[in-house]
């Protein structure tokens, strides 16, 4: 599931096929999130349980990600109360498209004869801002969305992304950013919770070991490449040195430092919301097409899958980042060139090109 926040943009019915690693990722988490969810249950009183029981699921994209784990959520829910209500609340951009998550519900699935009553709804509210009504949701769920940050505060001098930047005042102020960013996320989160209500989310980060996403140490590392080939585009003319500085991607991969920050002060507004930090910890999802890869031996067909899930989340930082002064066609030309490049890059050295998923993955309660 992917949310691109203010800066990017909305996710096609093609995203679930594109980013199956994401898949797998969610899949990882599930156990948590069930695991949560039986204490959120439990820990419910008997008035509570006369209320519609909440599932809310940020940054959705098209719904296909997340489906598996959000049947076994509700199959739970379904065991422990029959004939309760449930409500299940898509959240993404408003420009996402919504319809495919309708149709997994209402299509060939019999989902409303299997778990009724049983409500679905979507929202094109960021979760950077509320939601869900106050003290509403029981269970609230995200994965691989919440690194994008509420805006690009700068450009980065020497770096796409942050993880390439050295010391700087602009990586300063990102960072800065990145703070904000979580304690708002957070304190929204904490305002749609019921007291006793858990929030479970999958979010990239920077493990102990220094591994993020394309870069775990077994080849080339992917932010890395991606400056290599759009610095070549730029000294050969076919994009300015301005595009190039405006070309930053809005996200931070969080450290689990980062992350526990505002659970270890207590006069924190976060702690004061009543959010508690359950538990995180930090998992490596080995990258689903080098796997494969060691199967089928395609060069081709490995480059064309890996470079198509790097797209799906990429391409708008570096279309955006084109001035204005250039027709959509010329800056869609440049941005085919520049994945053209990638592709050709990965495909003649498929061993040494991966993009494993390393996430922290957190329990959030509220007291």
């Amino acid at each position: 599931m992917v949310n691109n926040g203010a800066a990017g943009h909305a996710m096609t019915s093609e995203y679930s096929e594109r980013t199956r690693g994401a898949g797998v990722v969610i899949d990882t988490a599930r156990d948590l999130f069930l695991r949560a969810l039986e204490h959120t249950l439990e820990a419910e009183t008997k008035e509570s349980r006369l209320k519609p029981f909440c599932f809310a699921d940020f940054g959705t994209a098209d719904g296909g990600t997340s489906m598996a784990t959000m049947e076994a959520a509700i199959q739970l829910v379904r065991k422990v109360h029959p004939e309760r209500e449930i409500l299940v609340v898509y959240e993404d951009q408003a420009t996402n498209d919504f319809r495919p998550v309708f149709t997994k519900y209402t299509g060939t699935s019999d989902f409303f004869q299997k778990y009724g009553p049983l409500f679905v709804h979507s929202t094109g509210v960021s979760f950077y801002f509320q939601c869900a009504p106050s003290n509403s949701v029981q269970a609230s769920f995200s994965a691989t969305a919440m690194h994008w940050l509420s805006f690009k505060p700068c450009d980065l001098p020497d770096a796409l992304h942050i993880t390439g930047a050295a010391e700087s005042t602009e990586k300063d102020v990102f960072l800065a950013q990145s703070e904000k960013d979580w304690e708002s996320i957070l304190l929204h989160r904490s305002k749609e919770l019921v007291k006793g209500g858990s929030f479970v989310l999958a979010l990239f980060c920077v493990n102990d070991e220094g591994y993020f996403l394309g870069s775990t140490g077994r080849g080339r590392d992917m932010h890395s490449t991606f400056l290599k080939i759009w610095s070549e585009m730029m000294r050969g003319g076919k994009i300015s040195e301005a595009e190039w500085t405006a070309t930053t991607f809005p996200m931070h991969y969080r450290t689990v430092k980062e992350i526990e920050a505002p659970f270890h002060n207590a006069d924190s507004s976060v702690v004061q919301a009543g959010l508690r930090l359950k538990e995180v910890s930090t998992k490596v999802v080995p990258c689903i097409y080098a796997e494969e890869f060691r199967s089928h031996n395609d060069k081709e067909k490995f480059a064309a899958g890996l470079v198509g899930t790097m797209r799906t989340w990429s391409e708008h930082v570096f279309l955006s980042a084109l001035d204005d002064s250039r027709s959509p066609a010329e800056k869609w030309a440049i941005v085919e060139e520049f994945y053209s490049t990638l592709k050709e890059e990965v495909g003649n050295d498929p061993q040494h090109f991966a993009m494993d998923y390393v996430h922290a993955y957190a329990w959030i309660t509220k007291e």
